[in-house]
């Protein structure tokens, strides 16, 4: 989404948590906002519904659409339990947390009890002390903290869900205001980045996109939701021919799937989802590749190491341009950046993330700015008449 934005000429606000702010010209906050892909007109309400699986499992089958076969445990005394799924339904199986991100900590293609057992182990260790653990910033649905200050374990209300693992062609379908943009066939599953993938719209029979449809509207109030089926005899064969399973649903569009095969489609889906959240008066730009922008960084804390770590970090990712203190005691930093969209704006995530500098910054501000032709990236004051408008008074943060 934020390469999309910043590709259509709009400025941007980053915040920590993935939070992006769309700008006007002069700064004006009011051109629509992402939280992890998710845009501002989805509802708090239904985004966290939904990233309750029992309840969502429930839901769906109240509408009778099918999903795995399945069952929630406890870890504090469910082990036992648990261990008799495979007994009942047999392996594979899927393994998720009960309550939190979709698609998150996700684990397919258990094969043995031992496996399942080990999986298990895992998830007794609290959620923020787990390696690469990631949470989103809009729907708080669990506490991740351990039991007890000084301890490691999971809280003794902590539950997860073991489905089993269903066989056939794996499909990820995107919805925008209820329309499927997308059907993406993936044959390793929902993290496969392999790019052997294929987009398979067009090839879908018009009763899998219906019944899609209706599994998005058991949710109202998602903008946008990504649905993973998977397909006894594929995406041509009508619904009724067949046997349709919903594995996954998430009010994230998780466009990486699409754009490890062609970036370039990924692209343009991140872009529709952008048409459908600004204005409806409102026309993006054309896209380009490449993009010039004033910036600001705050919340510096250390800035002549901060300076040289950006200045590194920018030559590794090819990006030209410069950047100076602006004010070493608030902690901001400005500048002017040059180069590919999708680089620009990496490179600004990992910033905000702390990836760059060590540090966790507060916001960068990144505006539209006319092409300097600067072959390098370089640290210092820039040239006179040269000024950076970001740097004249951007929003406050």
């Amino acid at each position: 989404m934020h390469t999309a934005a910043l590709q259509a000429g709009r400025g941007t606000l980053l915040f920590p948590g993935q939070a992006l702010l769309l700008t006007h010209p002069g700064g004006a906050l009011d051109g629509g906002s992402f939280a992890h892909g998710v845009p501002q007109q989805t509802q708090l309400s239904t985004a966290t519904l939904v990233q309750d699986r029992r309840v969502r499992r429930a839901m769906l089958e109240q509408h009778r659409i099918r999903v795995p076969e399945g069952a929630t445990y406890s870890i504090g005394h469910g082990t036992r339990a648990a261990l008799g799924f495979p007994e009942r339904y047999g392996f594979p199986v899927v393994l998720k947390p009960m309550v939190g991100d979709n698609m998150i900590e996700t684990t397919t293609g258990i094969t043995s009890t031992e496996e399942l057992l080990e999986r298990i182990r895992d998830l007794r260790v609290a959620p923020q002390l787990r390696p690469d653990y990631t949470t989103a910033s809009y729907a708080f649905t669990a506490i991740h903290t351990p039991r007890e200050e000084d301890q490691t374990r999971t809280r003794k209300n902590y539950r997860y869900l073991i489905e089993e693992q269903v066989r056939g062609e794996f499909v990820r379908f995107l919805l925008l205001g209820g329309d499927v943009v997308s059907a993406f066939r993936s044959p390793h599953g929902a993290w496969d980045l392999s790019g052997e993938g294929a987009e398979i719209l067009d090839d879908t029979h018009p009763t899998l996109i219906r019944h899609v449809q209706e599994v998005a509207e058991v949710f109202p109030g998602l903008a946008v939701s990504a649905v993973d089926m998977v397909l006894s005899r594929g995406a041509g064969v009508p619904h009724a021919e067949q046997d349709v399973v919903v594995v996954d649903v998430s009010e994230r569009p998780w466009l990486a799937l699409q754009a490890s095969q062609d970036p370039t489609w990924g692209l343009e889906l991140a872009r529709r989802v952008l048409a459908r959240t600004v204005a409806e008066d409102e026309q993006l730009d054309e896209p380009q590749d490449e993009v010039a922008l004033d910036v600001r960084w705050e919340g510096v804390s250390v800035m002549d190491a901060f300076l040289e770590h950006l200045r590194a970090a920018a030559s590794r990712a090819g990006l030209c341009g410069r950047a100076e203190a602006e004010d070493v005691v608030g902690g901001i930093a400005r500048g002017h950046l040059e180069g590919f969209a999708a680089a620009v704006a990496l490179f600004n995530e990992l910033a905000v993330a702390g990836h760059l500098a060590g540090e966790h910054l507060m916001a960068v501000d990144s505006r539209p700015a006319e092409p300097t032709g600067a072959g390098s990236f370089t640290l210092g004051v820039p040239e006179a008449g040269d000024a950076s408008p970001a740097a004249e008074g951007g929003p406050s943060t």
